[in-house]
């Protein structure tokens, strides 16, 4: 199914914007992505360094991955939720992605669905069958300027992973699409969230990032890191809020 969403995105005149890697290759794609690799796993991370967390507390940890400069950050949960809540929180309506984002996110600014792939609702189908183009802004501390990101939001079924859902975050360009008042950032591979059904019936949710917002890579690496890895610690707890409250109520 990869191939006909790599086709999609470059039917509606986009390209993918990352630098070509051991992981995905920006002229084939999608299909070019071996979701069977450390990169796309857990275990990517277990020898990174974590930030203290309690009991039920998303696990947050940061580190670098063979194939990229810029630094990787993942936070890792347990969910009292099903696969069709996850597939809501991935691909949820325009007015529910405002309403969080601006509930969650400090520096969001705006965001746009700017194409989609698929009728219906997500959380009840194929979830390959599903893809979207987003347009997002989000803000930065004075004196930087605001970012600007335009990417692919993509599924795929994890093979090997009893039932598993990947929801890949590529960072795509067009001609004449981007606001050059804003300064570039892009979501690099691995960006991504994995669900997976667990034997007690939760599902184990795995938020892998790695961002380019457009200063030096040592300004990034060294000065945002901390910040930024911290912030996904209260992430992490409105994602779990989020699913838990929405599990609740599907089932009212």
């Amino acid at each position: 199914m990869a191939q006909f969403t790599d086709a999609w995105v470059r039917s509606l005149g986009y390209e993918y914007d990352v630098p070509k890697s051991t992981d995905f290759d920006p002229a084939i794609g999608l299909a070019s992505l071996d979701l069977a690799s450390p990169t796309f796993q857990e275990s990517l991370s277990d020898s990174w360094t974590a930030l203290p967390s309690e009991a039920g507390q998303a696990v947050v940890k940061s580190g670098f991955v063979p194939s990229q400069s810029l630094f990787t950050a993942d936070w890792m949960v347990d969910v009292k939720a099903s696969m069709a809540d996850f597939m809501r929180f991935a691909m949820p309506s325009p007015d529910e992605m405002t309403a969080n984002a601006a509930q969650w996110d400090s520096t969001f600014v705006e965001a746009e669905i700017l194409a989609e792939k698929g009728d219906g609702d997500p959380s009840n189908q194929d979830p390959e069958s599903f893809a979207r183009i987003m347009r997002w802004v989000f803000s930065m501390p004075s004196p930087f300027k605001n970012r600007e990101m335009l990417y692919l939001v993509a599924a795929s079924r994890m093979g090997g992973t009893a039932g598993g859902v990947i929801v890949n975050y590529i960072s795509v360009k067009k001609k004449g699409q981007r606001d050059k008042k804003l300064v570039l950032a892009r979501n690099l591979v691995p960006s991504f969230d994995l669900a997976v059904p667990q034997p007690d019936g939760t599902i184990r949710i795995l938020h892998r990032l790695t961002t380019d917002i457009g200063v030096s890579q040592w300004v990034w690496n060294k000065v945002f890191r901390s910040p930024a890895v911290e912030n996904y610690k209260k992430e992490a707890a409105h994602v779990v809020s989020f699913l838990e409250e929405g599990a609740d109520g599907a089932k009212a």
